[in-house]
């Protein structure tokens, strides 16, 4: 069961995907995605990759100790219809109960174009 994130943010509609693995809501300004992890990982099992048009999580195996591709489980690895700046993203872990969660701040890349051709 996800916890109540409606009840600690201004999102009133957040949405639903990969199967039910996820939640992610979005401004104008940013996109937020939380990830229902399968185990609660230490940092330094996860990858993640941010680019402008795509983002990649992986985790790596469970008793794995090497850091090949091979050793990776994807949890997202996804295409970005708008672009972000990865400089201004961040990601962190958050432990829910049992459960563990992935939580994404990927902030659009327009907005700042938007706000500078008007200034």
């Amino acid at each position: 069961m996800w916890p109540d994130y409606h009840a600690c943010s201004t999102f009133q509609d957040w949405k639903s995907t990969l199967s039910g693995r996820a939640i992610w809501a979005q401004t104008s300004e940013e996109l937020f995605l939380v990830l229902r992890l399968p185990r609660r990982p230490k940092v330094s099992e996860l990858r993640i990759e941010i680019s402008p048009k795509h983002l990649l999580s992986l985790l790596r195996k469970k008793g794995v100790t090497s850091a090949t591709q091979d050793d990776f489980d994807t949890l997202i690895d996804a295409k970005l219809l708008a672009t972000v700046k990865p400089s201004e993203c961040s990601w962190q872990l958050d432990q829910v109960g049992d459960s563990c969660d992935l939580h994404f701040s990927l902030r659009k890349h327009c907005c700042g174009m938007v706000e500078e051709a008007f200034q």
